[in-house]
């Protein structure tokens, strides 16, 4: 073979060699253009501008590296086809996902793998909060559906055991936050004596979530008691600072609410939506700049500039079901839901949510 014939059959075989690499790259990120799930997303945690994780309906859990542009899709024998309703994580490595049934997963690796750490009975968890890399706290109900009792549970070795932190009847817990490792808030509904009706309530603790106590009612928050409420999500912004998000009267004449105390909860502030029928979500990148997400307004989210004192609409990609939202700052956040064909949804801004696309 002359040299020039084994210059081409290198140059060939390398050619080969370069383009198989790159379908195999184009195939992968093809794989990874989208969320790949054709069930709605119901929640999301970033722990940096370009890490964060999302979870959804049958178990799904995707993690991003590149600030929601690409996603992948992680697996593992712990994961059940059940619905997740929650994700937090401590830092690049160790989170925790929640789910129906008492589902509890636990990951040290980023999520490449998934560990089950579930109690030791049923309680339909909505919420979790890490306060630490082996301490963590989770909320929720358990009982029949007419007769609820909230539970807040609590570990510190890592899920291994877990320590029941209070027990409130007729009560679901909906959310949970913790500013530092020592304050938290958990909000939720309660029964109203003599009605039907359930009302917001919001319990604290102070000392990383060994004891809880009621901390606001309806009256506390400047509500009428007699008219239905309830709390979806709560944000601690720090040991003083915190919003509640909600739905205050009944299902036919509902206002979407928001609840926010700059004092540790001695007082509370109270900001009804005209447009949205319920709140559901709700992230403060910086003690100025917090948004909110809900029904009843369509395509659409509320954002504030001043802390909380002044609220106001923007729109959101046609067809957007917003569950959740985060930011990681005054500028990058995101989105998670569902459209209407009930197909999984992230949408991300970098700009403080003045523009917001669909990740790719």
């Amino acid at each position: 073979m002359t040299h020039s014939s084994r210059r081409f059959t290198f140059l060939l075989a390398l050619a080969t060699a370069w383009l198989a690499v790159s379908l195999d790259v184009l195939a992968d990120d093809a794989a990874r253009a989208y969320p790949t799930t054709q069930r709605p997303l119901t929640a999301c945690d970033f722990v940096s501008p370009t890490t964060g994780w999302v979870v959804g309906e049958y178990g799904v859990v995707l993690r991003t590296v590149n600030g929601g542009r690409l996603w992948h899709r992680q697996r593992s024998s712990a994961i059940r086809a059940q619905r997740l309703h929650d994700v937090d994580f401590v830092d690049r490595d160790v989170g925790w996902a929640v789910g129906s049934g008492g589902l509890v997963l636990a990951t040290g690796d980023a999520g490449d793998s998934w560990l089950q750490r579930s109690p030791d009975r049923p309680v339909e968890l909505r919420a979790v909060a890490a306060t630490g890399r082996d301490t963590v706290v989770v909320a929720g109900w358990s009982g029949p559906a007419g007769a609820p009792v909230g539970e807040i549970l609590r570990s510190t070795d890592g899920g291994a055991s877990w320590i029941g932190a209070g027990l409130w009847p007729g009560v679901r817990l909906h959310d949970v936050s913790f500013a530092d490792r020592s304050h938290g808030w958990a909000v939720g509904s309660a029964p109203v004596p003599g009605l039907t009706a359930e009302s917001a309530v919001v319990l604290a603790t102070g000392d990383g979530g060994l004891t809880w106590s009621v901390a606001a009612g309806p009256q506390d928050l400047g509500l009428d008691p007699a008219k239905a409420s309830v709390l979806f999500a709560v944000e601690a912004l720090d040991a003083s600072r915190v919003w509640c998000a909600g739905r205050y009267g009944s299902v036919e004449a509902a206002r979407g609410l928001l609840a926010g105390s700059l004092d540790g909860g001695h007082s509370w502030r109270a900001v009804l939506s005209g447009r949205f029928t319920s709140l559901r979500g709700l992230a403060f990148g910086s003690r100025s700049r917090g948004w909110a997400i809900g029904r009843g307004a369509g395509a659409a989210v509320l954002s504030t500039r001043d802390g909380g004192l002044h609220w106001r609409m923007s729109r959101l990609p046609r067809g957007t079901i917003a569950d959740a939202v985060d930011f990681v700052d005054g500028r990058r956040g995101w989105i998670v839901g569902d459209t209407r064909a009930r197909k999984g949804l992230v949408l991300r801004t970098v700009d403080g949510g003045r523009r917001w696309t669909r990740s790719r």
